[in-house]
């Protein structure tokens, strides 16, 4: 336990509160909620930047709302993770003098909450990403035998932390475990429905004993929400949101003309499952299947600070001109630091290798048009990938299209995409149609013996997300001309909920 505060002082930093907890000076009001208040403060004598969360009961060790503020700083003590805000001191107060506060890591950012204010509707690997750090920590605290029990994008927060000495990487941090409770609860809570109702599990509405699927069930609502811009089992039937979550299956994101790709929206439909033993047996098991979906689309699972940072930008919580011009003189300065190191290059040998390699240029050009018949019919503004000779008898073209197409080669319906291999074909020239039911595209392709020529095509299809999977054919192919268009938005102060 650390050594007692100095007795709060009387003068008023912002509209009545306290100026002073401790050695923490008060700079600013973050929030303010029905058991406690948050506030930015800096350290003394090292002018760190922290978060004060502060019980606004002093009736005693005995109070309810004591014993949970407590238990949540001793939570937050015993889980140390990237994603997991981090306790950095804790005072349990003093009847009638004091109040029990503890001391968080400062996210300069937004809440999760506050960037879909601004920005409703994140695109797939957005989402993705939010829910995988998010899913990180959990996984981390369930672990650990923690149950959160309120995960919510209130309690979800984006930003740069002061506590990566100088780093300037976006992260997202999980906030707020007090409502959380470990699996064998010594105040028997684990039958209480505490939390945020539209974000709750069927479980836990109904006051049942809930463990680590309960945070996969809101995890789930959380992803959804930042999918389609709107919680799954919102509606305007008149019933309560509750008896939605308890019965409803969630909203199917084509109803309300939002495309995702099919693997992530597996993902949330098994999260949503309403059976607890039909969500992931394990939360690290969450994590796989989010990076799984996340390894084609990102650079780095392990630092997706590029994408929060884009999210932030578009919600007007970052401007990402200003954090680049912030940059810049950080790596000119690292640049100048060291000596300037130029290595003598002798000019025979160089002058040497450039006319060789202009000779074999030209020849090499000359042979490819003689071999193919002269330069290829440019049909498609879009090129072919790479050409592999596999050193085989006969020709082979592989086809991929987004969403997906009827094949016609040379006249002759193929099949329809996906196909399951390579098509076989003669050498030569083929013309190839690809055909959806709002779109045709033609291509001409040039394939010589032995080659393997991979035709990768994204149909200019409305409604459909060109980054999307190779989709089958639907029995009753959709017509939706859904856009994912982002509105413009206002910039949003750093804000963390309490």
């Amino acid at each position: 336990m650390n050594e007692p505060s100095a007795p709060l002082s009387g003068r008023p930093s912002v509209a009545g509160h306290p100026a002073r907890f401790g050695h923490y000076r008060v700079t600013g009001v973050l929030g303010t909620g029905v058991t406690a208040n948050v506030y930015r403060a800096e350290a003394d004598g090292i002018a760190r930047v922290v978060v004060l969360k502060v019980l606004r009961s002093t009736t005693g060790r005995e109070s309810v709302f004591f014993r949970r503020f407590e238990r949540e700083a001793k939570l937050l003590a015993s889980l140390r993770h990237p994603n997991l805000i981090e306790l950095f001191d804790y005072d349990a107060g003093s009847a009638g003098e004091r109040p029990p506060f503890m001391v968080l890591e400062h996210v300069e950012g937004a809440s999760l909450l506050d960037v879909l204010a601004r920005a409703p509707r994140l695109e797939p690997e957005e989402a993705a990403a939010v829910a995988l750090e998010v899913a990180r920590a959990l996984a981390h605290a369930h672990a650990r035998g923690v149950v959160h029990r309120d995960i919510k994008p209130a309690n979800v927060l984006l930003g740069r932390t002061s506590a990566n000495d100088g780093d300037d990487r976006v992260v997202v941090k999980v906030a707020d475990l007090g409502v959380a409770s470990e699996r064998d609860p010594s105040e028997g809570e684990s039958g209480e429905s505490l939390g945020t109702p539209a974000y709750m599990s069927p479980e836990q509405l109904l006051g049942e004993a809930v463990d680590h699927r309960t945070d996969q069930f809101a995890l789930g609502i959380v992803l959804y929400q930042m999918l389609a811009g709107a919680r799954p089992f919102d509606g305007d039937d008149g019933r309560p949101a509750i008896q939605r979550i308890r019965r409803d299956p969630p909203r199917p994101f084509k109803n309300i003309g939002v495309v995702v790709p099919r693997a992530l929206e597996q993902i949330v439909l098994r999260l949503l499952s309403k059976r607890p033993s039909d969500r992931f047996e394990r939360s690290d098991e969450v994590v796989a299947e989010l990076s799984r979906f996340l390894e084609s689309r990102v650079d780095h699972l392990d630092n997706l600070s590029a994408v929060h940072r884009r999210v932030l930008a578009r919600s007007g919580v970052l401007d990402e001109r200003k954090a680049m011009r912030e940059e810049a003189p950080a790596r000119v300065t690292a640049l100048r630091a060291g000596p300037l190191r130029v290595r003598a290059v002798p000019l025979t040998p160089t002058l040497i290798g450039v006319a060789v390699a202009a000779l074999a240029m030209v020849f090499g050009g000359a042979y490819v048009q003689w071999k193919l018949g002269g330069i290829r019919e440019r049909e498609a503004p879009k090129p072919l990938l790479p050409v592999v000779n596999d050193g085989g008898d006969t020709a082979r073209i592989k086809i991929l299209v987004r969403p997906w197409a009827e094949i016609v080669l040379d006249g002759k319906r193929v099949d329809v995409t996906p196909l399951a291999r390579p098509l076989s074909v003669r050498p030569g020239r083929h013309v190839i149609l690809l055909q959806h039911p709002l779109v045709t595209e033609r291509r001409v392709v040039d394939v010589g013996q032995g080659q393997l020529v991979t035709l990768d095509v994204a149909l200019s299809v409305p409604g459909a997300n060109a980054a999307d999977e190779f989709l089958p054919p639907p029995t009753m192919p959709s017509t939706s001309t859904s856009t994912s268009a982002k509105p413009t938005v206002a910039p949003v102060p750093s804000s963390l909920n309490p």
